[in-house]
């Protein structure tokens, strides 16, 4: 009989600690700055969470950290983002940055042919395809979102402006904050409500019907925050919703007018100011109104109206209805119109209230949401066009 005897060895027992703490690359920045200012290793690893060995590895590492100092979107990365195509993604964010001074519109298509294209004069053994991931982490490592190109404040002259706003004393002159006014014109969809939403991440939502109804409202804002009545323009003489106020256009909360085209005209513009003037000369007034040079805008005389022209081009600087006055209105507008459709909680019915609202309605509910605009606002709008 053999007798084997196996021998039986005793491991120390390992106590293993939680896991290492993990810094981000802005601590990490941090650590370098306080270990140039003469902190121990001992001082900062005990500051920190980690060991001494980690602090020795990130100074050993500084230059690999020091890159982001500037980029902060990235600085609360754990650790370095991986740059297989570093080079692509720096001559991607130069065309990107071409682009943008061009005031061009930019597409996820283009940048990921421009990407294959700058990759194609410089390749590496690495395959390279250019794939949505690549184009989402390189908008993410460089701060860039997608953006809707808006407006004309690209084709504004900067320095015409400046001058301008130089002469805006001289131009005023004997006229107070509340006689000092500003007049435009919107196309305005009374129908149309936000064309987005917001849904849980995977659930399939529709769009509803759109109306392309349309028509023109025009705004007078004076520079002491005071809100005259709007004008409305639109294609119907008579309405047939008008009936419930039995067509009299005086019990509107607006001035009616109407073209085929629902669009402001010399001659409405004409006979509109000739019932302003009645007014101020109701109240002893004499005011300056600022317009810009639309050709719906002619030059008229009138005994207690003066008007200042603006320059061509430079209504997104220098238009106080412009700077978003007219854009609270709209966003207020269609929080109330949103809140009418939705006012019995009845989703089978919304869709057929939006259809079916009438001018009259809409009419009220652009009183209502003019009201709601604040004066502060309004002021603030003057104020950043360069009026003090």
């Amino acid at each position: 009989m053999v007798c084997i005897t196996i021998a039986t060895i005793h491991c120390p027992k390992i106590f293993v600690s939680e896991q290492a703490r993990r810094v981000s690359i802005r601590e990490k920045l941090e650590i370098i700055k306080r270990r140039d200012e003469g902190e121990t290793y001992s001082q900062i690893s005990a500051e920190y969470g980690i060991s001494n060995t980690a602090v020795h590895l990130i100074m050993k590492s500084r230059e690999r950290y020091e890159q982001y100092k500037d980029k902060e979107n990235i600085q609360s990365y754990k650790k370095i983002p991986f740059e297989r195509f570093r080079e692509v993604d720096k001559e991607l964010k130069k065309y990107v940055d071409a682009v943008n001074k061009c005031n061009l519109g930019l597409s996820y298509q283009v940048m990921r042919e421009q990407a294959l294209k700058i990759f194609s004069r410089n390749p590496n053994e690495q395959p390279f395809k250019a794939s949505d991931g690549y184009i989402r982490n390189f908008l993410r490592r460089n701060s860039l979102s997608c953006q809707k190109l808006c407006g004309k404040a690209s084709s504004v002259n900067e320095a015409e402006c400046a001058l301008w706003i130089e002469t805006i004393p001289s131009r005023v002159a004997g006229y107070g904050r509340a006689d000092i006014m500003n007049f435009d014109e919107t196309s305005f969809f009374y129908r149309q409500i936000a064309a987005h939403t917001y849904s849980e991440k995977g659930s399939k939502v529709h769009g509803a019907f759109q109306s392309k109804d349309r028509i023109t409202v025009g705004f007078l804002v004076s520079q002491s925050g005071v809100k005259l009545k709007p004008v409305i323009i639109a294609k119907a003489v008579k309405p047939r919703c008008f009936k419930e106020i039995n067509y009299d256009l005086d019990k509107l909360p607006v001035f009616y007018y109407a073209n085929s085209s629902a669009w402001m005209t010399s001659k409405i513009y004409i006979d509109y100011l000739n019932r302003l003037n009645d007014l101020f000369k109701s109240r002893s007034r004499h005011v300056l109104i600022f317009v810009d040079n639309f050709s719906g805008h002619p030059v008229i005389s009138l005994t207690h109206i003066r008007f200042e022209f603006l320059p061509p081009n430079t209504t997104s600087h220098l238009q106080p209805l412009d700077q978003g006055i007219i854009h609270s209105f709209k966003c207020k507008y269609k929080a109330n119109l949103l809140n009418l459709v939705l006012s019995d909680l009845n989703p089978s019915t919304g869709n057929s209230k939006l259809k079916n609202l009438d001018l009259l309605t809409a009419i009220k509910l652009l009183d209502r949401s003019w009201s709601e605009v604040k004066s502060e606002s309004i002021v603030n709008c003057w104020r950043k066009c360069g009026f003090d």
